[in-house]
């Protein structure tokens, strides 16, 4: 097996384990219920006091995504809470909990795909226009390759991995969705990766083609 692959492999695994045995814990250890009501009540899936209602199964991935990541406790993100007060020792968590915290979410135009080496080449629309050479064995195996999707990119040193949440629209959407961004984005004066995020995710829920599942 190609190397670079297995590495992918092990990072997802990682992830996987890092995201529900220690952050999650972590949260519902000191911030019990409060920090999903919250996340909830920002995307518009909480019904009453506590009553999260999700429409697809597969929606709580971007859910558990935006309470990572952007939901602020106490003027803190979550991934900052516990990057401050835990402790990884293994040399793979800890380059992984590195690459987190320098994480970002940008709407991209896929550019072309490499199948066999499990690559994605997408070009960041909102960002510098740089182009970025993206490692998803999900991904890479898509046969519409006119899209766009809005994801968040996890840069490691010999890779870019996304989170996990990505959200895809056809590709003929990408100068209303550009225009609809900017204006949307025109009152927002704090918290503007949050809002970022927030208008993707109800703009996927509209328009949106489908979800894309990681491997572990």
């Amino acid at each position: 097996m190609d190397d670079r692959i297995e590495r992918y492999k092990q990072i997802r695994r990682t992830g996987y384990k890092i995201v529900n045995n220690e952050i999650m814990k972590f949260a519902n250890k000191n911030y019990k219920s409060k920090l999903i009501t919250e996340s909830a009540k920002k995307l518009g899936i909480l019904e009453g006091k506590n009553k999260i209602v999700l429409d697809w199964e597969e929606e709580n991935q971007y859910f558990l995504d935006f309470v990572i990541n952007e939901t602020k406790i106490n003027g803190k993100k979550l991934i900052q809470c516990f990057s401050e007060k835990s402790v990884l020792e293994g040399e793979l968590e800890i380059e992984f909990m590195d690459a987190m915290k320098k994480a970002y979410t940008s709407l991209f135009r896929v550019v072309n795909t490499s199948p066999e080496k499990g690559l994605v080449f997408i070009k960041d629309l909102l960002g510098d226009g740089k182009n970025i050479r993206l490692t998803d064995l999900g991904l890479s195996q898509m046969k519409d390759k006119n899209l766009l999707i809005f994801t968040r990119i996890i840069p490691f040193k010999d890779m870019n991995i996304t989170s996990g949440m990505t959200c895809a629209f056809h590709s003929n959407y990408e100068m209303d969705l550009m225009d609809l961004y900017k204006n949307y984005m025109k009152n927002i004066s704090s918290d503007e990766e949050e809002k970022k995020f927030i208008f993707f995710y109800n703009v996927f829920k509209e328009i949106g083609v489908g979800t894309f599942m990681q491997e572990v």
